[in-house]
């Protein structure tokens, strides 16, 4: 091996730094030419259910802010319009959520996360919205996704929301250039189409 490294780089010289071609999207030179159903993005599973309680859902340590700071880019966010305007990590729709409002209030999360973008220009989040099938007091799952519509468009996140559904190409860098870069699903991890 030594020999093969000296025949390719001249002694006390460093191997070249291989650069990615492109631009950075996400912190990585030549994701952005990258289509976002290929894109490989750090994630938390149940990443409301921070310093939970009850205690039995606690699943994460950091907050909103500190997990984007810590590179999180794919949120997964259980609601339930039971929980007054909170994201709750739920079971059978028994119902644990953070204590800061920072971290509980959709409408707080959703600003959090707009400011994130703002500051970051080439940055695109996920937000999976799941298991919002324990519904509302007022309206069951219809209800409930009215609420959290209601307040993602009263936040500074819903600049970021795509007009229309993003096709299977669309690369990271049409998002960043778009400016629609918070990517929002809605889903049921557990089956139920009513979710």
């Amino acid at each position: 091996v030594s020999s093969t490294r000296s025949a390719l780089v001249p002694p006390n010289t460093a191997a070249p730094e291989y650069q990615a071609p492109g631009r950075a999207c996400n912190g990585v030179k030549g994701l952005c030419e990258v289509p976002v159903r290929y894109a490989l993005f750090g994630g938390t599973h149940n990443s409301n259910s921070i310093r939970a309680v009850p205690a039995v859902f606690e699943n994460q340590k950091l907050g909103f802010l500190a997990q984007l700071q810590q590179g999180v880019r794919v949120f997964d966010l259980d609601y339930s319009g039971q929980s007054n305007g909170r994201f709750a990590h739920c079971a059978n729709c028994f119902c644990g959520y953070a204590p800061a409002a920072a971290d509980a209030l959709a409408s707080s999360v959703f600003k959090t996360m707009g400011d994130f973008l703002t500051a970051n220009p080439t940055e695109v989040l996920v937000l999976g919205m799941s298991n919002v099938n324990c519904g509302s007091a007022n309206g069951g799952v219809a209800g409930a996704r009215a609420e959290l519509l209601t307040a993602l468009a009263q936040s500074s996140l819903n600049q970021y929301l795509p007009s229309s559904a993003v096709g299977p190409d669309t690369t990271l860098g049409q998002l960043v250039d778009s400016g629609q870069r918070a990517l929002l699903v809605f889903y049921d991890q557990w089956g139920n189409t009513a979710g």
